[in-house]
């Protein structure tokens, strides 16, 4: 009574009638609908209702499943939100530099055992392995197609980087590319390694475990960087297996291959003999006709100037993804831009060899024949900074 009378006193006998109002009608419509289900109804009508009441009951205790695309790629099944933040370890930083070498020097997969024995019946069915270096590739004519490289080297005595920034604007651009990874870069960055192989369009090759020289090197030396560096690599895909079976993509793994097919010589030296070796192995020495990033102090105009001027169909053109040199990221995005605008297809090494017919040359450099002989007496006894 006390609360009417304040209801009314305030003015607000309307809103009292009108709450009174709907509490009623809200009773008796509950009242009602209670009645109503459980009181016989219309034959008809009854297992209709049933069923709808049944069927959201059912849908309701299900869970909440989206479908998902199915990913394009094995690294964005794995890493959906792209490439991690940077960390310090990206950069070389707080990791330790291991100077010993892979935990195994003997490839257990289709690699250099496997090649050995490919290249040596080749050989004998009169078939061997083209003897060279790669330096570009024939296209057929209108063919408008480069191949872009990207060395991963890390000496003995350091630790070397790794240039996100590269790697986002291929992305970005959908361009394809082969990167040449030194085992011990791929043993410092094992995530950033494992990103690149699992990648659609990216391929991978052998750079040497610690890149060393091959032009004075002996062959106990050359065969322990190939084959350490090929063993690595097949740890890293067995690990990506894993990686891959664990969140359900297992079977993309198909498009990962099981070795390396490709080597880049380090600082591009070599003698023949070391050729000879490269090819024992069933190894494509693959090298380049473009250097991106400039030579002898170029700036960073020159070596734009430079590299468009050497570029043509066929090409294969040299850069760099781990902070060496330092404008390597400006040079791509400019040459991305311009390959972009003009129509021109970005390849990997294979696609662009499957493409058209290999050109070789019987040594290895820069830009002309002998121009990187003074490397060999640098960086230490082998070139591996020991």
């Amino acid at each position: 009574m006390l609360f009417m009378h304040s209801c009314l006193h305030a003015g607000g006998a309307q809103y009292f009638v009108l709450y009174g109002s709907c509490m009623v009608k809200k009773y008796f419509l509950c009242a009602f609908l209670a009645l109503f289900y459980c009181m016989p109804v219309q034959p008809s009508a009854s297992p209709l209702l049933k069923q709808a009441v049944s069927s959201f009951i059912a849908e309701q205790s299900q869970p909440l499943v989206t479908a998902l695309p199915t990913p394009p790629d094995l690294f964005q099944a794995l890493w959906p939100h792209g490439l991690p933040p940077l960390r310090a370890s990206d950069m070389g930083f707080g990791v330790p530099n291991n100077t010993h070498p892979s935990l195994f020097t003997v490839p257990r997969h289709a690699s250099t055992v496997l090649h050995k024995l490919l290249a040596s019946s080749n050989a004998a069915a009169g078939k061997p392995l083209p003897y060279g270096t790669i330096r570009r590739v024939a296209l057929p004519p209108g063919r408008k197609a480069v191949a872009l490289t990207f060395d991963l080297c890390e000496l003995q005595c350091s630790v070397a980087g790794y240039e996100q920034g590269i790697i986002s604007a291929l992305l970005r651009y959908k361009a394809h590319a082969t990167f040449f990874m030194s085992g011990k870069w791929m043993r410092s960055h094992e995530e950033r390694a494992l990103q690149l192989m699992a990648a659609r369009g990216f391929e991978v090759g052998n750079h040497a475990w610690t890149h060393a020289n091959f032009a004075i090197i002996n062959k106990q030396k050359a065969d322990e960087q190939i084959e350490w560096t090929q063993a690595w690599y097949e740890h890293l895909r067995e690990k990506l297996g894993r990686m891959a079976e664990a969140a359900g993509y297992a079977s993309m793994m198909d498009n990962v291959p099981y070795s390396m097919t490709l080597f880049r010589l380090p600082y591009g030296r070599c003698t023949p003999a070391s050729l000879t070796w490269l090819q024992e192995h069933g190894l494509h020495v693959v090298q380049w006709d473009v250097v991106a990033e400039g030579m002898h102090g170029e700036s960073v105009a020159q070596a734009m100037h430079a590299m468009l001027e050497q570029v043509r169909p066929g090409s294969i053109i040299l850069f760099h993804a781990n902070s060496v040199p330092e404008h390597s990221l400006e040079l791509l995005l400019f040459l991305l831009d311009y390959l972009d605008k003009k129509g021109w297809e970005c390849q990997t090494v294979s696609e662009l060899m499957a493409a058209g017919k290999p050109e070789y040359s019987p040594e290895g450099y820069f830009r002309t024949p002998g121009d990187n002989a003074s490397i060999d007496g640098s960086f230490g006894q082998y070139g591996t900074g020991e």
